[in-house]
């Protein structure tokens, strides 16, 4: 997978280096991660001709929306991203899953914006309602997107990772995952 794209270099040329690992035997399946969806289009398109597969793509993707970049180039995806991921057949593999930690409570300058705290209060609410914690909630969110989206965590406690596994657990209605985001009328939990 390459990793912050330069788009001084032209895609094909990122593309001939991919092809030659490919053809050398030294990957099976290529990505790329904090590629705009432009440059990733047009790589794709330089794949489609190949029998390599053009597999992966990385960027940011949360229940909070990244209002300022952590670093220059730091990109997220839309969900309009991940739907033409999915037409193209190409896995989304979203990336601080939980806004870097937002979710569990931390203050971060990336994602602190009165939309995300709105979602972070429902994203709690919801949580008391499953026994659950808001991190929980906010990574079974990513979990019931598009079958092409994988989420990708990391965490320093067992505590946390308990947090994560149990959001495998949480079926959200889409309902539920409607007043995550936007507030409208807010859902109950069960059936």
């Amino acid at each position: 997978m390459l990793h912050r794209d330069d788009s001084s270099f032209p895609v094909e040329a990122f593309g001939n280096a991919l092809r030659e690992q490919a053809e050398n035997g030294k990957v099976r399946r290529l990505g790329v991660s904090n590629w705009t969806m432009e440059r990733f289009r047009t790589l794709h398109e330089y794949f489609t001709a190949t029998p390599h597969e053009l597999a992966v793509f990385s960027n940011r993707f949360s229940l909070g929306e990244m209002v300022t970049p952590t670093w220059l180039g730091c990109l997220a995806m839309t969900r309009d991203d991940i739907g033409e991921l999915g037409d193209l057949g190409v896995e989304a593999l979203a990336w601080a899953s939980l806004a870097a930690g937002y979710f569990a409570g931390r203050s971060i300058s990336s994602w602190n914006h009165p939309k995300n705290e709105a979602r972070r209060d429902r994203a709690s609410h919801l949580a008391k309602e499953f026994g659950a914690s808001p991190a929980t909630i906010a990574l079974a969110y990513v979990l019931h997107q598009p079958p092409n989206v994988r989420a990708a965590i990391g965490t320093r406690s067992i505590a946390h990772l308990e947090q994560a596994m149990l959001a495998r657990t949480v079926e959200l209605s889409p309902a539920q995952i409607a007043w995550l985001e936007n507030g409208e009328a807010e859902p109950s939990v069960g059936p």
